[in-house]
């Protein structure tokens, strides 16, 4: 029931005034993963400044909607406290994608795969008390070397690939970033209206697990499963 490909756009303030009915039009586009805000160093806890002009293009492109939150924290306290900033931003919109942790601070793979598995787990288990369907975005190194992949797998995963191919050895992913960069094969898209844009190819059915926007965690067999 879960094996699709669908192709999706991550958006922030770095992508301003993107026609996502453009690339509805052209691309077929099916659904965005737009940055909520995030926690960084020198900023604090802050929303992206084009957070409710993406979500409100989005809703009228009629397009499938996933929120992320950037963060640098490196513990469970500050984990749980960003996870609490990201719902409060998202609280009164709705969604069919997940909401992801993003986790790509250099100071975030420093940590030990123990540490760093523990304040993931954190952030995506308080987001689930609050009624939201968690995920965890990074990079294939990462997943494959910098936290415990297995422990993870309960959560939405996106991870990003900047290869023409999945390898096998990442095993089972619901989305798949991979980058904005022209490959050999055509499968990744470029795109000749606002420039070149990471693509997402979903290829877990998210929308009919989220119960069509209802704010609903049901982790699946194929989630829960160890490697």
């Amino acid at each position: 029931e879960d094996d699709m490909n669908e192709l999706g756009l991550d958006i922030s303030k770095y992508d301003p005034d993107i026609d996502l009915v453009a690339w509805k039009n052209k691309h077929h586009l099916w659904g965005v993963i737009i940055k909520a805000g995030g926690h960084e160093t020198g900023l604090g806890r802050y929303t992206d400044s084009w957070f409710e002009r993406h979500y409100q293009n989005a809703k009228n492109a009629g397009l499938h909607i996933g929120y992320y939150y950037y963060t640098v924290s490196t513990d469970i306290s500050n984990a749980v406290t960003d996870a609490e900033h990201f719902a409060s931003i998202i609280k009164k919109h709705t969604y069919d994608l997940p909401c992801y942790m993003d986790v790509e601070d250099p100071r975030q793979f420093n940590l030990s795969a123990r540490v760093l598995t523990d304040v993931i787990k954190a952030f995506c288990n308080r987001l689930i008390q609050l009624g939201y369907y968690a995920g965890m975005y990074t990079g294939g190194s990462a997943w494959l070397n910098n936290m415990y992949a297995s422990e993870l797998r309960e959560y939405a995963n996106w991870i990003a690939w900047w290869r023409a191919t999945w390898p096998s050895a990442a095993g089972d992913i619901g989305m798949w970033q991979q980058g904005g960069i022209r490959y050999s094969d055509g499968h990744i898209v470029y795109d000749d209206i606002s420039g070149y844009h990471d693509c997402d190819w979903c290829i877990v059915d998210y929308p009919s697990r989220i119960n069509n926007g209802q704010k609903k965690y049901e982790p699946s067999k194929e989630e829960s499963k160890t490697e």
